[in-house]
């Protein structure tokens, strides 16, 4: 494990929408990241693509969560070793949700740290 960093929230605020911007095309509006104890959230808004936000105003919002979901399973080792990385402790698997609601599109990134 690498030496952690001055400001762990920062940097996996940073790393994450780096990695949405990548793969995605563009990243969230905002990032926030808190971690307390052995848990780290970190909240994204307005993650979603202009056509993906289409789909979901025309009612098609589970199909665009079903293949979010299968991308952040394919993904989670690049999730995984973001909170690694800057935190400087092993990960249990991490879990996502996204919220496509009143037209504010939220991403919430869970993972909680082994104990050390």
């Amino acid at each position: 494990m690498t030496e952690t960093t001055a400001n762990p929230r920062l940097q996996i605020s940073n790393e994450i929408v780096h990695l949405h911007s990548e793969y995605y095309g563009r990243g969230p509006s905002k990032a926030k990241t808190h971690i307390t104890d052995d848990l780290v959230v970190c909240v994204l808004e307005e993650t979603f693509t202009p056509a993906e936000r289409t789909l979901i105003d025309r009612g098609e919002a589970d199909g665009i969560q079903q293949i979010r979901r299968r991308f952040q399973q394919v993904m989670e080792l690049e999730f995984r070793e973001i909170v690694e990385r800057s935190t400087g402790r092993p990960t249990a698997s991490p879990r996502t949700r996204q919220s496509p609601n009143m037209g504010l599109a939220r991403a919430s990134l869970l993972a909680c740290m082994q104990q050390e």
